[in-house]
């Protein structure tokens, strides 16, 4: 556990200005401190450069065994963890080959108050008392390797564009309509009355026996944007949203395309980045790290909920 002046803040949630919540950058210096006096400074590391200005990789240059090694440090606030980008770990990983270094790590720090009100809360105040949650650092690299992600590009390419929309099931719900039925709309819209997306997204997540926040996590939702959904049936989710949805229960494709319909959506084989989400869904790849991995390198929109 660190903090700082843990009496400055009673118990809940006090009265607090805006400049009180710590910022990107109040929790990237709290992360290097956090990394450097619990790795760095005690496994033996020797710092060669530092860096907290946001947007600038790596973050610490060390030196261990005679190997230069760089270490990139991200927070987030708990229970959220902080990930790298595809983009970063790109960049990160050219820079490294053009030194000749080989070793990157990625040092993701969550900081949630000890204070239970504010850690429901997502609360996190200057100068409060915290909760670390940091695991270790994590080798940086591609999850496939370039030769896989180039064989799904050619195998998507096949996939044929002249079928503008994905219609491979037959129509799920039909109803026949009657000019008695339309005397009260009220009446005709219960009767063709179906689960809503959140409705079929819970049960999903029972049945498949996650716990919320292993759901959220898998599929990259904050805890606020899963409450929301949560706590409204008629949530109407964002496309980006109801794809990672799919993605973080692992749904084949008959399941997927029926929450995303329930969404309010289709994927279509003309557009691109559509023809990425069907292959992986299709072909069992929902790890959204994988997935960004295959839209990066089409040159397509990565997955950030």
């Amino acid at each position: 556990m660190f903090g700082r002046n843990k009496d400055r803040w009673p118990a809940g949630i006090p009265k607090y200005e805006e400049s009180d919540i710590m910022q990107e950058q109040d929790l990237l210096n709290f992360a290097m401190g956090v990394i450097q006096q619990s790795v760095l400074d005690e496994t033996g590391y020797e710092i060669l450069a530092a860096t907290d200005k946001l947007g600038v990789i790596p973050n610490f240059v060390c030196k261990k065994d005679g190997e230069t090694i760089f270490i990139v440090v991200k927070a987030d606030v708990a229970p959220s963890m902080p990930r790298m980008s595809v983009e970063e770990k790109k960049h990160l990983l050219e820079h490294a080959a053009k030194l000749g270094i080989k070793t990157c790590y990625f040092a993701p720090v969550g900081i949630g108050a000890c204070d239970p009100d504010r850690f429901a809360a997502s609360l996190a105040l200057k100068d409060d008392a915290f909760y670390i949650k940091f695991q270790g650092l994590e080798p940086v690299e591609f999850k496939k390797s370039m030769d896989w992600i180039q064989n799904a590009l050619e195998e998507i390419k096949e996939l044929d564009p002249s079928t503008q929309y994905l219609n491979e099931s037959p129509v799920k719900y039909s109803i026949n309509v009657t000019t008695e039925d339309l005397d009260g709309f009220g009446k005709w819209k219960e009767r063709v009355k179906t689960e809503t997306f959140q409705e079929m997204l819970m049960k999903c997540i029972e049945i498949k026996g996650l716990s919320s926040q292993e759901f959220y996590t898998a599929a990259w939702l904050d805890r606020k944007l899963f409450s929301a959904i949560k706590n409204n049936p008629d949530y109407q989710p964002k496309k980006e949203t109801a794809v990672a949805c799919c993605l973080g229960l692992g749904l084949g494709w008959p399941d997927a395309e029926k929450l995303l319909e329930l969404a309010g959506y289709k994927l279509s084989l003309s557009i691109a980045w559509d023809r990425v989400i069907y292959y992986c869904i299709r072909h069992g790849i929902t790890d959204i790290d994988v997935v960004n991995e295959i839209l990066y390198e089409e040159n397509e929109k990565c997955i950030r909920v």
